[in-house]
């Protein structure tokens, strides 16, 4: 509890049909700048064809794989929370794949949340709703921060020492609650 909470983010975008269409859009840093939030509004807006959930989630755990090698080697425990939120505005192109991929993430200590993005994704939050990832919907942009804000407090709750749980439990849900107020469920 006295060491603050360290936070990266990286963004990967889909622009076609196959695992080289994947773009880093933001590499994995502790940074967001107004640049970054600038090259993503450009990219995000330059859509591509199909539906990358399943080449975006195996390039993810392909480099978690590598990443809890590297730290083991150190002889490390790896104690990462990682939380993956795919935003999608279609269907997967493989339902099976997607539960399978996050079962696999899951047991690497890294929570996949689907974001369904607009009514043509409806049945994205249905499809990561399972024992190892979590679905969600957007009903547009605008919610886009709160929802993931949500989830990333909701993870971050994790990492509290059972002794200290109790005791921020009610500020955590005054928080949460603030997110229903505006329409967040």
């Amino acid at each position: 509890m006295t060491d603050p909470l360290s936070l990266e983010s990286e963004v990967i975008s889909f622009r076609g049909g196959g695992e080289n269409d994947l773009d880093t859009d933001k590499p994995s840093s502790n940074t967001f700048t107004l640049a970054d939030k600038v090259k993503l509004w450009k990219s995000l807006g330059n859509q591509g064809s199909g539906n990358g959930d399943i080449a975006a989630l195996s390039y993810i755990r392909d480099n978690i794989k590598k990443e809890r090698e590297e730290i083991e080697l150190k002889n490390k425990k790896d104690d990462i929370l990682r939380v993956i939120l795919a935003c999608s505005d279609g269907m997967p192109d493989s339902e099976s794949g997607v539960h399978q991929l996050a079962e696999e993430l899951g047991a690497m200590n890294t929570v996949t949340v689907g974001i369904g993005m607009t009514e043509t994704a409806k049945q994205v939050p249905i499809i990561f709703n399972t024992p190892h990832s979590k679905g969600d919907f957007a009903k547009d942009m605008s919610d886009l921060p709160a929802i993931i804000a949500k989830h990333v407090v909701l993870e971050a709750v994790r990492l509290f020492p059972e002794k200290n749980k109790k005791q921020y439990e009610k500020s955590i849900y005054t928080l949460l609650a603030k997110f229903n107020r505006i329409g967040i469920k």
